[in-house]
């Protein structure tokens, strides 16, 4: 095969590779912009491996939740 056919396949991966990567930046920002929300995860602990204690905050006020997977239960508030 000639030189110029694998010249041209280089190419064209690379300018697909490009555009893959543009296309990744650009929904990043948007799933970035579509999910900031007012709720944070600030710290995760798993107990078990069906239980987990989070620390949340939602508009200012920092909640101690416990979480399994039959249920989900605030156990401290703080304002």
């Amino acid at each position: 095969m000639a030189t110029s056919y694998y010249v041209q396949v280089i190419l064209t991966l690379g300018a697909l590779i490009g555009m893959l990567f543009v296309i990744q930046k650009f929904t990043k920002g948007i799933y970035r912009k579509k999910f900031s929300g007012d709720i944070k995860i600030l710290d995760r602990i798993p107990v078990d491996s069906n239980s987990s204690l989070l620390y949340v905050e939602c508009n200012s006020i920092k909640v101690l939740v416990a979480n399994n997977t039959k249920s989900i239960e605030v156990l401290h508030k703080w304002v």
